[in-house]
Order: C-alpha cells, then sequence, then structure tokens
C-alpha cells in the first residue's frame, strides 16, 4: 500500500483505501456466503465507485500519468485489508 504513495496523491489514498472496504464487504460477502447485497448497500457501492471514476478523472492531475498505478496498490492494500479482517472474524 505504501508504495503507491510514490506514484499516485494522498487525497487518492483515503478515497481508494477508506472508501473500496465497503465494496470489497460486498463482493467477499457475495462471492464466499452467497449472500446479496441490499438494493441500499448496491446504491452505496455505486456512489463510491462514481467518486473514484471523478478523482481518478480530475483534469488538474493530468500530469501524474503513473496515478493509475498509485491508485492500483492503493486498491490491492484495501483488498488485502478487507480480507484479512473476514479471516480474524471466521477465525474467532
Amino acid at each position: 500500500m505504501f508504495a503507491g504513495f510514490l506514484f499516485a496523491p494522498v487525497a487518492h489514498a483515503g478515497v481508494f483505501m477508506n472508501g473500496f472496504l465497503p465494496i470489497f464487504s460486498i463482493l467477499l460477502g457475495w462471492g464466499l456466503f452467497a449472500t446479496r447485497p441490499f438494493r441500499l448497500q448496491a446504491v452505496g457501492a455505486v456512489i463510491i465507485l462514481l467518486c473514484a471514476v471523478v478523482l481518478t478523472a480530475n483534469p488538474g492531475e493530468l500530469l501524474l500519468l503513473d496515478g493509475w498505478k498509485g491508485d492500483a496498490l492503493f486498491l490491492i492494500g484495501a483488498a488485502f485489508c478487507q480480507l484479512s479482517g473476514l479471516v480474524a472474524t471466521l477465525a474467532s
């Protein structure tokens, strides 16, 4: 995750790390436990995704050509964070 700071601004870390945890919770619940998300959860996930697209499409940051690498590293970090939380919950 910290390698993402080499490529993307700090603001992206806040959005991707904290914002995508609910999305990964929905995906893990759906994939591992076959639980379908409620309508409000799906709407929230869509809003999070739209905000992430708006953040990454900021025209003021077009000079950060490697910003997508940092964003990808933040997403990977959020996925592992959520997965470790799930494993810890299941183990207890």
